[in-house]
């Protein structure tokens, strides 16, 4: 009998552990086609083209139950994630330094399912401040249909690349 209560408590335990365990997932995009036609313009906003891509970024989280959004503070980066908080009312938090936004996501309890907007030259920085290896250094400015998904599992840390929307990429990412 003691033997049996104590493999059914070493079972529970372990089951409990299973379930207990976080993960945090972030997608990172580079905002969507940005409006080129006035060089002076210092904050464009998305094209027609790329308001298209931003509802195609929603469309591809669709049942992912997001819970945090994070983007810097331009119009384009706003934009492309303006569908998603809309389909999961949530409001888009600004970040202004990759490194910090990697120590808060880091710090995050409980699982969580997390959205972030950035440019060509910082989408691959903040998969690598997040602890993920990728095999390139930045994005062109061609580059619009790439979404990375890092996931945190404990010490385990892992990147997957993706595609969404219209094919629009000149990087090629292994």
């Amino acid at each position: 009998m003691k033997k049996l209560f104590i493999l059914t408590a070493i079972i529970c335990f372990g089951f409990q552990s299973l379930s207990a365990q976080e993960i945090t997932k972030i997608w990172i995009v580079r905002h969507a086609e940005k409006a080129t036609n006035n060089p002076n313009d210092k904050d464009p906003g998305l094209t027609d083209i790329g308001l298209i891509r931003a509802q195609d970024l929603n469309n591809y989280l669709q049942k992912k139950k997001v819970n945090k959004l994070y983007s810097t503070n331009f119009s384009r980066t706003k934009q492309t994630l303006q569908p998603l908080a809309s389909a999961y009312n949530l409001d888009i938090d600004i970040y202004k330094d990759n490194n910090e936004l990697a120590k808060k996501v880091k710090a995050l309890q409980g699982s969580n399912n997390i959205v972030v907007a950035g440019h060509s030259n910082t989408v691959v920085k903040l998969v690598k401040d997040l602890g993920a290896t990728i095999a390139v250094d930045t994005l062109t400015d061609d580059d619009y249909d790439f979404i990375f998904l890092v996931t945190i599992k404990g010490d385990k840390i892992t990147v997957k690349t993706k595609n969404f929307g219209s094919k629009n990429h000149v990087t090629k990412i292994k």
